[in-house]
């Protein structure tokens, strides 16, 4: 399957026998052959240069992707095609567990380790799909020239960097002989920026530069060409700084700890009783209750040792570490709740609540207000807090809930096959502003109806609860809303609203012309090559499928419709955590608070872990946070109300079916049938309210 990707870096016959070779013709337009290569780039003249000799190819024939991160495997194969090594046979064996024989880059790891070129992250691992820092890539060319036995001058001047202490040791010599010959810059006049990925745009420099060393040595230093000093610190690059984002270890690798990789203390978010703050060395010997509305840990860590630890057994964690001791009892969505009050009605201790989207209404009419325990002008500083989440779940002014993340609905498709299909790719296509129902529309309808493999591929696939909760929101409506702006429980029911149908019928309306599908088994098959796009990502069970290892996975949101008033959203289906009414133990509260925030913030983090070292997503660090920015920024709310799982609009309508493949239902009447119902059941969401009112539109 990865063949495609030694095509990217295809050396030329003339460039592998000789690297400084010429020839005549002059260098292409490749602003002109690659459609996103801006002539004002500054790595312009860079592909220019290795389009022309043949050194790198396009990602598709009219692209480039001058920001796609590269592998280590890409990289070695690359110095193996300019030592033009024959890398045809794969059924070869290396020192390296991670390398097995027969995969398309197992060769070229195989010379490269047999010649010193490259030694592995450990004596037995490579991590070839691992992204190549800058500092690993210096690295292996300079072993490669002193595998040649070329001498690489000193053409310009050595700078210290600001962030030289990052460059790991390994790496110091190789990335002052690179800098010094004038191959590698800093990404900045400051800093050089080792542990970053290295894009095509940067790789094509380096080529250049490396081929053209000894007329760059005649060249002054103020006149060498620039490498990037635009892309990483512009304003669009400014806010993925590592620097300015605790929840990812500097080092880009994912956090193996109990605690969060950033100081939790230095948040000041939870007050304390004396005036100041609470600690978490004040959790040390309390003991806390709560009942969860889940049966099974929703996050996990991946400790030193390997061995995924998930929140249940997280507890033991804690209280081995930092004394704490949690006591919970497992019940599911609104049973929790139940057992919740019934505990606390009979004089029993409850110090937290934790449940998930399903029990928000009911939660909150149980829950005290938090303004008074703690610091909400600090909700920046504990990036596990999610300030959006809490604002949507508000009543009046005051918050009730803590809610991290959460689970986050948007759309995954594969943008390997996307690439390989010459469809449109989603998230570029997002990230110019331009993502809505029309090129939604167009990119699904673009699709075969097999793939390469002749095999069936869906176009789309999502559960059809999935499809019903989330639509409406895209046309700018939530069907189910919390009226935020009132100051006693209200729920808006907008069943009825003309956007609402609209969008739900927009939906329905394609799935009639694209292969579409709400199996589980089609959600899979984004990880196999079956499936383009999907609205649910798995993630721990799938990753060790061999495909998924070797292609990208992406995320786009749901799109805006055309209209002025339509969303780019992603759907909330979020777990809260909350403080009852009535706790039996008040000096318990503020520890429960801080306990809540540790939890968010670790359970937050664990995200951006998964993205970061699970092998399918191949997100570099941008794109990760870019995630994380969108989610935060733009979800909606929507209050399933436990799934109106044995409901009478489960039962006595079709409204549900109407997503299915081939429905034979009416939306607008199936709905309408459900939306008279709907009001009883927010009724009973309500139940424990103070006051209730519902408005219909």
């Amino acid at each position: 399957m990865f063949c495609s990707s030694l095509s990217l870096f295809a050396f030329s016959d003339s460039v592998n026998s000789n690297l400084k070779s010429e020839k005549s013709e002059s260098l292409i337009d490749s602003s002109l052959k690659f459609s996103d290569v801006v002539s004002t780039a500054w790595y312009k003249s860079y592909v220019d240069y290795v389009a022309t000799f043949g050194l790198m190819n396009g990602m598709t024939p009219n692209t480039f992707e001058p920001n796609y991160n590269l592998n280590r495997a890409m990289f070695v194969q690359i110095l193996a095609n300019m030592e033009n090594v024959d890398t045809g046979n794969t059924n070869v064996e290396t020192v390296f567990n991670d390398v097995p024989s027969g995969k398309w880059y197992t060769s070229a790891v195989k010379w490269a380790y047999e010649n010193g070129i490259v030694n592995g992250m450990t004596d037995v691992t490579f991590e070839p799909l691992a992204e190549v820092q800058r500092q690993q890539m210096c690295t292996m060319l300079v072993r490669y020239t002193q595998y040649k036995g070329i001498e690489l001058k000193n053409i310009v001047s050595k700078k210290e960097f600001a962030d030289s202490s990052r460059i790991q040791d390994y790496a110091k010599e190789a990335v002052a002989v690179c800098q010094t010959a004038g191959i590698v810059d800093g990404m900045d006049e400051v800093n050089f920026a080792p542990r970053d990925s290295a894009t095509r745009a940067q790789i094509a420099a380096v080529l250049y530069r490396f081929c053209k060393r000894d007329e760059i040595a005649d060249v002054p230093d103020d006149n060498l060409p620039d490498e990037d000093q635009t892309d990483i610190n512009g304003p669009e690059f400014s806010k993925y700084n590592f620097d300015e984002n605790p929840l990812i270890n500097a080092d880009g690798k994912a956090n193996k700890s109990f605690l969060p990789s950033f100081d939790l203390d230095s948040t000041e978010f939870v007050k304390s009783k004396s005036g100041g703050t609470t600690k978490l060395s004040d959790l040390k010997g309390k003991t806390l209750t709560f009942f969860t509305g889940d049966n099974y840990g929703v996050w996990s860590y991946q400790k030193p040792n390997g061995v995924y630890v998930d929140e249940w057994a997280w507890f033991s964690e804690l209280k081995e570490s930092l004394g704490l001791n949690i006591k919970y009892t497992v019940r599911q969505h609104k049973t929790a709740i139940d057992s919740a009050l019934t505990a606390m009605s009979s004089g029993k201790s409850c110090d937290i609540i934790y449940t998930n989207h399903v029990a928000y209404p009911a939660s909150l009419g149980i829950s005290q207000s938090l303004e008074k325990y703690v610091n909400m002008d600090r909700l920046d500083k504990s990036p596990g807090i999610c300030s959006r989440a809490m604002d949507l779940v508000k009543w009046g002014s005051k918050s009730y809930i803590i809610s991290p993340l959460g689970n986050v609905d948007v759309l995954w498709y594969n943008q390997t096959l996307s690439r390989e299909l010459n469809l449109e790719d989603p998230h570029q296509t997002w990230e110019r502003g331009q993502w809505n129902w029309g090129t939604f529309s167009n990119y699904l309808l673009s699709a075969p109806r097999v793939n390469d493999n002749a095999q069936k591929l869906t176009a789309f696939v999502q559960w059809p609860k999935n499809a019903a909760y989330n639509w409406p929101s895209t046309n700018g409506i939530q069907y189910i809303d919390i009226a935020t702006d009132s100051s006693k429980p209200s729920i808006l029911n907008n069943w009825s609203n003309p956007k609402t149908y609209e969008a739900w019928q927009f939906i329905t309306d394609l799935s009639k012309y694209i292969n579409y599908s709400t199996k589980s088994a089609d959600h899979i098959g984004l990880y196999s090559g079956t499936t383009l796009m999907s609205s649910t990502m798995y993630t721990q069970i799938y990753r060790n499928i061999e495909y998924a290892k070797q292609i990208q996975i992406n995320w786009v949101p749901y799109p805006r419709s055309s209209n002025s008033y339509g969303e780019e959203v992603c759907q909330l289906k979020g777990h809260a955590m909350m403080i009852p009414k009535k706790t039996s133990n008040p000096d318990n509260i503020y520890p429960a608070l801080k306990f809540m925030e540790l939890w968010a913030s670790r359970f937050t983090e664990s995200i951006f872990d998964n993205l970061n070292t699970f092998e399918y997503y191949n997100f570099n660090y941008m794109q990760r946070k870019q995630y994380f920015d969108f989610a935060t920024n733009n979800m909606v709310f929507a209050l399933p109300m436990n799934d109106y799982i044995d409901t009478d609009i489960r039962n006595q309508t079709f409204f549900f079916e109407c997503f299915e493949e081939d429905s034979i239902y009416n939306l607008k009447t199936e709905a309408d049938k459900a939306a008279k119902m709907l009001n009883t059941y927010i009724l009973d969401c309500l139940q424990y309210g103070q006051i209730i009112s519902v408005f219909n539109y």
